[in-house]
């Protein structure tokens, strides 16, 4: 076994879970994670400002063992949920992104319900998935300023990343035809994971299926179980094809289910599956990343 992947297998189980609870979260977080402004839409033109018209932030005093975050048409709801995880939604960014900020902010959970007027979900509705995650994100972060006096700075740092480069052997990637069809639809539209990607996943393995996709999708998806951002360092263009199977974990040799023994998953872990299955490789590495500094923030006010 490769001595990367048992200290990671926590890591991985979380993160599936986190993506499956979040799907529509991915893409949001890695446009953020590469600088992206929120004040500009996708295309680089301004983005209208979006608030939501009324909030309640208080503490969860519920036991609930997981945390749930929703974009409805009219609202944000969280249970569950640490402050930081929210400025981390908010900004578009991963755990070692965040920087500063008292001890409280992991340790307590608190339940948030935010509706906005209908003239705003209106609009909201109007814009491309992609500007709307992005105001999305802006309506969170006025939410954050207002409610915790929120204040931050952006720097650049030297932080681990992974390269995805191409493995010895070459790439098998198939590429994707212009004329190509498929049966499930994906190409061709937004799916969970982005343009042509769905992801689905079991307590042992999580498998990704690409139709008609770029990288960028894949990329972002990496990031979570392996808690660092990945560069694309391939040189590859164009949309593809293919599936990607891995280990989450795998289950003691006497662990049973309702009675049955459970199957050793013959998936690959992470590292091995992405060079055997996709011809690529990914090699750790040192690259200057965005990094939000908290420089000032209170408990939430009143609602």
């Amino acid at each position: 076994m490769d001595s990367r992947t048992k200290p990671m297998r926590s890591v991985f189980r979380l993160a599936i879970v986190t993506l499956i609870i979040a799907l529509g979260l991915a893409i949001a977080f890695a446009s953020g994670a590469q600088t992206q402004q929120q004040s500009q839409s996708a295309s680089g033109s301004a983005l209208p400002r979006f608030e939501y018209e009324v909030a309640s932030i208080k503490l969860d005093q519920s036991d609930r063992s997981s945390s749930m975050t929703n974009n409805p048409p009219d609202g944000f709801v969280a249970t569950n949920a640490t402050l930081r995880g929210l400025i981390q939604n908010a900004y578009g960014i991963l755990n070692f992104q965040l920087v500063g900020g008292p001890d409280w902010l992991s340790s307590e959970r608190y339940v948030i319900d935010a509706k906005m007027d209908a003239a705003t979900a209106d609009a909201l509705q109007k814009l491309s998935r992609e500007d709307r995650d992005l105001a999305r994100q802006q309506m969170l972060q006025v939410l954050l300023a207002d409610r915790l006096r929120l204040t931050i700075h952006r720097e650049i740092r030297e932080l681990p990343v992974y390269f995805l480069v191409i493995a010895k052997g070459g790439s098998k990637l198939q590429q994707a035809k212009p004329g190509d069809t498929y049966v499930n639809g994906l190409k061709g539209r937004g799916g969970p994971m982005g343009q042509g990607m769905s992801s689905s996943s079991s307590r042992f393995s999580s498998n990704i299926t690409a139709q008609g996709a770029s990288l960028s999708g894949l990329i972002s998806f990496l990031a979570f179980p392996l808690g660092r951002l990945v560069l694309d360092r391939t040189g590859l263009t164009g949309n593809f094809d293919f599936t990607l199977k891995f280990a989450v974990d795998r289950p003691a040799p006497d662990a049973t289910l309702n009675g049955a023994t459970l199957p050793d998953s013959d998936a690959p872990f992470l590292f091995d599956a992405i060079q055997q299955q996709l011809g690529l490789k990914l090699e750790p590495g040192k690259g200057p990343l965005e990094v939000i500094v908290i420089d000032h923030i209170e408990r939430p006010s009143g609602n």
